[in-house]
């Protein structure tokens, strides 16, 4: 939306490299919002019965599907390949760590 001028900041600076006319508080009130949802869903999930699980998964996988669809689109469909690396790299930082556990929840529940 910022690309096609229907979105802007009137003080879209300091931002992130590579990302330019997006302010840095856009991207912290991002980070608060879906740290907010995230503190609800595991307050929300800790009562879930192992059988309910399935159900906790749920926000995992809408964020590993918006990582790799967000680096996808904007290496594709938008050809802006710096956003596509940002925002790989600093969303990364959650995803990769939550793959690398996912997976050792998985073997560890296929050895029991």
């Amino acid at each position: 939306m910022v690309d096609a001028g229907n979105w802007g900041w009137a003080n879209p600076e300091p931002s992130l490299i590579g990302v330019p006319g997006i302010p840095l508080t856009n991207y912290a009130g991002w980070l608060l919002v879906s740290a907010l949802i995230m503190l609800f869903l595991e307050y929300r999930a800790s009562g879930v019965k192992a059988e309910q699980s399935a159900v906790a998964s749920v926000p995992i996988a809408i964020y590993l599907w918006t990582y790799l669809g967000s680096i996808v689109a904007n290496l594709t469909f938008w050809d802006r390949p710096m956003v596509a690396l940002v925002g790989g790299v600093l969303m990364g930082t959650i995803a990769l760590p939550l793959c690398i556990r996912l997976h050792g929840v998985y073997r560890q529940s296929r050895l029991l």
